[in-house]
Protein backbone atom coordinates (compact mmCIF):
# COMPACT_ATOMS: atom_id res chain seq x y z
CA UNK A 1 0.00 0.00 0.00
CA UNK A 2 2.66 2.21 0.53
CA UNK A 3 3.94 1.87 -2.74
CA UNK A 4 0.94 2.50 -4.32
CA UNK A 5 0.93 5.43 -2.61
CA UNK A 6 3.96 6.49 -3.54
CA UNK A 7 3.39 5.90 -7.08
CA UNK A 8 0.19 7.83 -6.65
CA UNK A 9 2.47 11.02 -5.97
CA UNK A 10 5.15 10.91 -8.01
CA UNK A 11 2.20 10.86 -10.87
CA UNK A 12 0.32 13.87 -9.61
CA UNK A 13 3.33 15.83 -9.00
CA UNK A 14 4.11 15.02 -12.86
CA UNK A 15 0.29 15.71 -13.54
CA UNK A 16 0.54 19.03 -12.23
CA UNK A 17 3.85 20.37 -12.79
CA UNK A 18 3.95 21.91 -16.40
CA UNK A 19 7.62 21.22 -17.53
CA UNK A 20 7.93 24.99 -19.02
CA UNK A 21 11.66 24.43 -20.14
CA UNK A 22 10.95 23.00 -23.58
CA UNK A 23 7.42 23.99 -23.80
CA UNK A 24 8.02 26.38 -26.59
CA UNK A 25 10.06 24.29 -28.94
CA UNK A 26 8.95 23.47 -32.61
CA UNK A 27 6.31 21.58 -33.10
CA UNK A 28 5.26 21.07 -29.32
CA UNK A 29 2.81 23.54 -28.82
CA UNK A 30 -0.36 20.92 -28.99
CA UNK A 31 -2.72 22.71 -27.12
CA UNK A 32 -6.52 22.77 -27.33
CA UNK A 33 -9.10 19.63 -27.41
CA UNK A 34 -8.37 16.44 -28.05
CA UNK A 35 -10.56 12.90 -28.45
CA UNK A 36 -9.43 9.81 -28.26
CA UNK A 37 -9.79 5.32 -28.06
CA UNK A 38 -8.30 2.82 -27.05
CA UNK A 39 -7.71 -0.79 -25.78
CA UNK A 40 -6.17 -3.08 -23.32
CA UNK A 41 -5.75 -5.92 -21.19
CA UNK A 42 -7.23 -5.69 -17.65
CA UNK A 43 -6.87 -7.30 -14.72
CA UNK A 44 -9.27 -6.97 -11.80
CA UNK A 45 -7.99 -8.17 -8.35
CA UNK A 46 -9.35 -7.38 -5.10
CA UNK A 47 -10.00 -8.70 -1.45
CA UNK A 48 -12.71 -9.71 0.53
CA UNK A 49 -12.57 -9.78 4.13
CA UNK A 50 -15.41 -10.45 6.80
CA UNK A 51 -15.54 -12.21 10.30
CA UNK A 52 -15.35 -15.26 8.91
CA UNK A 53 -11.93 -14.77 6.95
CA UNK A 54 -11.02 -13.22 3.48
CA UNK A 55 -11.29 -14.26 -0.34
CA UNK A 56 -9.42 -13.30 -3.62
CA UNK A 57 -11.46 -12.20 -6.75
CA UNK A 58 -9.63 -12.15 -10.11
CA UNK A 59 -10.43 -11.89 -13.93
CA UNK A 60 -8.55 -11.01 -16.19
CA UNK A 61 -9.78 -9.68 -20.00
CA UNK A 62 -9.87 -7.15 -22.79
CA UNK A 63 -11.29 -3.81 -22.33
CA UNK A 64 -12.25 -0.64 -24.48
CA UNK A 65 -12.42 2.91 -23.33
CA UNK A 66 -12.89 6.61 -24.90
CA UNK A 67 -11.73 9.82 -23.53
CA UNK A 68 -11.47 13.66 -24.32
CA UNK A 69 -9.44 16.15 -22.97
CA UNK A 70 -7.51 19.59 -23.18
CA UNK A 71 -4.36 20.54 -23.14
CA UNK A 72 -4.48 24.48 -21.57
CA UNK A 73 -0.62 24.29 -22.28
CA UNK A 74 1.99 22.14 -24.36
CA UNK A 75 2.39 20.23 -20.88
CA UNK A 76 -0.32 20.51 -18.86
CA UNK A 77 -3.53 19.44 -19.01
CA UNK A 78 -7.34 17.43 -17.93
CA UNK A 79 -8.51 14.54 -19.00
CA UNK A 80 -12.08 12.51 -19.10
CA UNK A 81 -12.87 9.37 -19.87
CA UNK A 82 -15.28 5.80 -19.49
CA UNK A 83 -13.79 2.10 -19.15
CA UNK A 84 -15.76 -0.72 -19.99
CA UNK A 85 -14.39 -4.05 -17.86
CA UNK A 86 -16.59 -7.35 -18.59
CA UNK A 87 -15.69 -10.82 -17.97
CA UNK A 88 -17.63 -14.58 -17.90
CA UNK A 89 -16.90 -17.20 -15.38
CA UNK A 90 -17.56 -20.45 -14.56
CA UNK A 91 -17.43 -23.00 -11.55
CA UNK A 92 -17.21 -26.43 -10.81
CA UNK A 93 -20.74 -26.80 -10.30
CA UNK A 94 -21.33 -25.81 -13.77
CA UNK A 95 -22.82 -22.31 -12.98
CA UNK A 96 -22.66 -19.41 -14.93
CA UNK A 97 -21.60 -16.00 -14.43
CA UNK A 98 -20.16 -12.46 -15.56
CA UNK A 99 -18.68 -9.88 -13.89
CA UNK A 100 -18.96 -6.21 -15.45
CA UNK A 101 -17.21 -2.76 -13.91
CA UNK A 102 -18.01 0.67 -16.05
CA UNK A 103 -15.44 3.70 -14.55
CA UNK A 104 -15.09 6.80 -15.11
CA UNK A 105 -12.54 9.22 -14.42
CA UNK A 106 -11.16 12.75 -14.40
CA UNK A 107 -7.68 13.68 -14.11
CA UNK A 108 -5.10 16.02 -14.19
CA UNK A 109 -2.49 15.21 -17.37
CA UNK A 110 1.38 15.94 -17.21
CA UNK A 111 3.44 15.60 -20.74
CA UNK A 112 6.84 16.03 -20.92
CA UNK A 113 8.29 15.86 -24.32
CA UNK A 114 11.47 13.69 -24.87
CA UNK A 115 11.67 14.35 -28.60
CA UNK A 116 10.30 16.48 -31.07
CA UNK A 117 7.37 13.38 -31.79
CA UNK A 118 7.75 11.89 -28.54
CA UNK A 119 6.96 12.32 -25.06
CA UNK A 120 6.21 11.23 -21.96
CA UNK A 121 3.33 11.79 -19.64
CA UNK A 122 1.66 10.64 -16.04
CA UNK A 123 -2.32 11.58 -15.07
CA UNK A 124 -3.53 11.18 -11.59
CA UNK A 125 -7.38 12.02 -10.72
CA UNK A 126 -10.47 10.02 -9.06
CA UNK A 127 -13.05 8.27 -10.68
CA UNK A 128 -16.31 6.77 -10.14
CA UNK A 129 -17.00 3.18 -10.74
CA UNK A 130 -19.24 -0.03 -10.36
CA UNK A 131 -19.01 -3.29 -10.17
CA UNK A 132 -21.87 -6.07 -10.51
CA UNK A 133 -21.43 -9.88 -11.09
CA UNK A 134 -24.28 -11.71 -12.22
CA UNK A 135 -24.88 -15.04 -11.75
CA UNK A 136 -26.38 -18.51 -13.30
CA UNK A 137 -27.24 -21.15 -10.73
CA UNK A 138 -27.54 -24.40 -12.66
CA UNK A 139 -30.37 -26.13 -11.18
CA UNK A 140 -34.30 -27.73 -11.29
CA UNK A 141 -34.89 -24.07 -10.85
CA UNK A 142 -32.65 -21.61 -12.55
CA UNK A 143 -32.15 -18.37 -11.43
CA UNK A 144 -29.88 -15.01 -11.65
CA UNK A 145 -28.40 -13.33 -8.33
CA UNK A 146 -26.94 -10.15 -8.41
CA UNK A 147 -24.28 -8.68 -6.39
CA UNK A 148 -23.40 -5.15 -7.05
CA UNK A 149 -20.26 -2.69 -5.23
CA UNK A 150 -19.36 0.89 -6.00
CA UNK A 151 -17.13 3.83 -4.96
CA UNK A 152 -15.23 6.70 -6.00
CA UNK A 153 -11.29 6.03 -5.56
CA UNK A 154 -8.02 7.67 -6.57
CA UNK A 155 -6.35 6.37 -10.51
CA UNK A 156 -3.56 7.31 -11.94
CA UNK A 157 -1.31 6.62 -15.48
CA UNK A 158 1.93 6.66 -17.24
CA UNK A 159 2.37 6.24 -20.64
CA UNK A 160 4.55 7.12 -23.38
CA UNK A 161 2.81 9.25 -26.99
CA UNK A 162 4.14 8.85 -30.59
CA UNK A 163 2.74 12.17 -32.72
CA UNK A 164 2.02 10.60 -35.88
CA UNK A 165 1.07 13.84 -37.45
CA UNK A 166 -0.13 17.31 -36.48
CA UNK A 167 -3.63 15.56 -35.20
CA UNK A 168 -2.91 12.46 -34.76
CA UNK A 169 -1.17 10.30 -31.69
CA UNK A 170 -0.63 7.04 -30.53
CA UNK A 171 -0.07 6.12 -26.86
CA UNK A 172 1.46 3.04 -25.04
CA UNK A 173 -0.24 3.50 -21.27
CA UNK A 174 -0.31 1.92 -17.71
CA UNK A 175 -3.19 2.96 -15.80
CA UNK A 176 -4.87 1.83 -12.32
CA UNK A 177 -7.40 2.41 -10.91
CA UNK A 178 -7.91 1.65 -7.20
CA UNK A 179 -11.30 -0.06 -5.66
CA UNK A 180 -13.09 -0.08 -2.24
CA UNK A 181 -16.23 -0.86 -0.52
CA UNK A 182 -17.31 -2.49 2.09
CA UNK A 183 -21.43 -4.43 1.65
CA UNK A 184 -22.99 -6.63 4.32
CA UNK A 185 -20.67 -6.62 6.64
CA UNK A 186 -17.71 -7.30 4.30
CA UNK A 187 -14.51 -5.03 3.30
CA UNK A 188 -13.62 -5.16 -0.47
CA UNK A 189 -10.45 -3.67 -1.18
CA UNK A 190 -8.16 -3.22 -4.82
CA UNK A 191 -7.39 -2.40 -7.80
CA UNK A 192 -8.35 -2.45 -11.25
CA UNK A 193 -5.12 -2.27 -13.54
CA UNK A 194 -5.29 -1.54 -17.70
CA UNK A 195 -1.91 -1.69 -20.23
CA UNK A 196 -3.38 -1.17 -23.43
CA UNK A 197 -2.57 0.66 -26.55
CA UNK A 198 -4.87 3.92 -27.43
CA UNK A 199 -5.48 6.64 -30.94
CA UNK A 200 -5.90 10.43 -30.25
CA UNK A 201 -6.70 12.86 -32.18
CA UNK A 202 -6.02 16.48 -31.79
CA UNK A 203 -9.43 18.60 -32.69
Amino acid sequence: MKNTIKIICLALAMALTPFTGNALADGHDKTGPYVGMGFGKTKLDFDRKNANGSANIETENWAPSVFGGFMFHPNFGAEGGIVWYGDKLNDVDNDTGEVSVNTFYLSAVGKYQVADNFAAYAKAGMHRWAYEEKSDVASRNPRTSKFRLNGFDPMFGLGVQFDASEQTSFRLEWSRYMVGDKKDGAKYDGDLDIFGVQMLYRL
